[in-house]
């Protein structure tokens, strides 16, 4: 006989078979045993999940003579029979039009030869087209008592809600590392097949959940070793990843700004013939690592890697901060799309490299922004005039409190972008002694405020909300102490609308923004103008300023 694939060989028979769903599989268990069957289900999640599986087995168990449990009890006839009449499947993805659900109508009447119910197993049901979901539609909701449908799909969003409403939902999810690790490992004493418990574990990593996409790894495996033992090493030439090592020193040379060695490991690799996207790929899950390492005591037993990688992850990550860890992480996990697009990826990743090998992650891009929007109104406000006359008093014993009175109703020019705001802010700061703050429910509402943000996928209002210093509950409020830069953007309509909405899926609290004075002098934001402009020349009016 032909080689079998392990996928196939090791296919559930039974409900108890069937890892990582047993939400699903205790209703289906239970309506057996009650028999209280539905005549429509739907069986919807990621491939590989067990979708089809569930569906066989179910069809089984409903005709079966002598369940035990729920279970197939696999030696009466129905059970034992190699191609049972009464259960019919059914692919949409090669048969979506009108007749093939006209052909199911016409033979759904006929009793079935074998058992008491005729079970349709169609699968890929998404495909069908609009008017082959309009003539199944009745056929679904009132078919023959003794008439059961099982529709599975990847894409359950694709279906009719007409369809939907018809059926008993199950949503299969994908099934944990920790279980997968559990199947293989007996799977290959079974097969009496070595493997290391790191390399079981990289073939599960692979897997992403799918129990079919592992065993499809796990084939490729054994048939390149050839009844040698499974090595973490092997595995990795299998996937086409490159060396765990070569990607900790790329990690390495990123975190010490080693410019010249990023450059010449990423040619190194690239020139071996590794893929660029997984190259990218194997960064950021390195950065995730380092990251775990760094914030969780019970690390290593959640990567499950060998010992020497480990070692070495908790040795780089000793000269390296939280905040550097996630933002490094952040770069690369948010361009993953472009690099898929990229007309040239090996530039691209080079640029992000060094992009994250030369920023401290302690400033972004609207910080900046921020800054440079104050600097331009405090120019436009005439703040200039101010440093002249300064450098006129600069000869004066006081001349330092005559520019600090100056250089204070300059800072109070700044803040007057609404007169009766700023006032009615001020009363309430001279109250604000007697005001009770609440921050431990602020940090609790806040906290679920911003994963509810995360989301929706609103990048420009969660880096706002991110960059917030100061919330606390007052008089039922929610108070927000905002920046200038933040503020804009936080108090038009529609953005407060968007947050107001997030607040109040937690609590009742009404958002209320308060804009922030900043407190660094013109004189600093002069200096920091000239930091990042460089030798260029700033005039007002005709006016040289720098």
């Amino acid at each position: 006989m032909n080689h079998l694939a392990l996928y196939r060989q090791f296919r559930p028979v039974t409900f108890d078979e069937i890892i990582g769903q047993e939400h699903i599989i205790k209703t289906l268990k239970n309506q057996i045993k009650t028999g209280q069957i539905s005549h429509a289900y739907l069986f919807c999640g990621s491939r590989g999940t067990g979708k089809t599986s569930a569906a066989k087995v179910f069809a089984r168990a409903v005709n079966c003579i002598g369940s035990v449990e729920g279970n197939p009890c696999l030696t009466c006839k129905n059970c034992t029979m190699e191609q049972d009449v009464d259960i019919i499947e059914l692919d949409a993805a090669s048969n979506n039009g009108v007749d093939y659900i006209r052909d199911i109508k016409e033979k759904v009447s006929y009793t079935p030869i074998n058992g008491k119910y005729k079970i349709y197993i169609i699968d890929e049901v998404h495909m069908l087209s609009a008017s082959a979901f309009n003539a199944f539609l009745k056929t679904l909701e009132e078919p023959p008592a003794h008439a059961i449908f099982v529709l599975c799909t990847t894409e359950p969003q694709r279906l009719p809600q007409t369809i939907l409403s018809r059926c008993l939902r199950f949503d299969f999810r994908l099934v944990s590392l920790k279980l997968l690790v559990e199947h293989l490992t007996n799977i290959f004493k079974k097969i009496k097949v070595k493997a290391d418990k790191e390399a079981i574990t990289a073939i599960c990593q692979a897997g992403l959940g799918s129990v079919r996409d592992m065993l499809s790894i796990a084939d490729r495996c054994i048939n390149y070793q050839a009844g040698q033992s499974i090595t973490y090493e092997y595995v990795n030439d299998i996937l086409g990843a490159t060396d765990t090592n070569v990607v900790i020193d790329l990690a390495q040379s990123i975190l010490d700004k080693d410019i010249n060695k990023v450059i010449s490991k990423i040619e190194d690799v690239t020139f071996a013939g590794k893929s660029v996207n997984v190259l990218a790929g194997e960064i950021t899950e390195c950065f995730y690592n380092l990251l775990l390492i760094k914030s969780v005591e019970n690390a290593k037993e959640l990567l499950s890697l060998p010992t020497e990688i480990t070692d070495r992850l908790e040795k780089i990550v000793q000269n390296a901060t939280l905040k550097k860890l996630s933002y490094l992480l952040e770069i690369f996990s948010m361009s993953e799309n472009d690099l898929r697009t990229a007309s040239n990826a090996k530039i691209l990743l080079e640029a992000l490299c060094l992009k994250a090998a030369l920023s401290s992650g302690e400033v972004d891009a609207e910080g900046i922004e921020m800054r440079l929007s104050r600097l331009e109104r405090l120019l436009e406000e005439g703040a200039f005039v101010k440093t002249e006359r300064k450098q006129e008093q600069s000869a004066n014993d006081n001349s330092d409190t005559a520019f600090a009175q100056d250089n204070s109703r300059v800072n109070a020019n700044i803040v007057q972008d609404n007169q009766a705001q700023n006032t009615n802010e001020t009363q309430k700061e001279d109250s604000a002694k007697s005001v009770v703050k609440d921050y431990r429910s602020a940090k609790i509402v806040w906290g679920k405020t911003l994963t509810a943000l995360r989301e929706k996928d609103n990048l420009l209002i969660l880096t706002a909300c991110e960059n917030i210093e100061d919330v606390f509950v007052s008089d039922n409020k929610l108070i927000i102490n905002v920046k200038d830069g933040s503020f804009a953007l936080l108090s038009k309509s529609d953005n407060a609308a968007v947050l107001q909405e997030a607040v109040s899926q937690f609590s009742s609290y009404t958002v209320k923004l308060n804009r922030l004075e900043q407190k660094d002098s013109f004189d600093q934001s002069l200096s920091q103008f000239k930091n990042l402009a460089g030798d260029a020349e700033l005039t007002v009016d005709g006016k040289k300023i720098l």
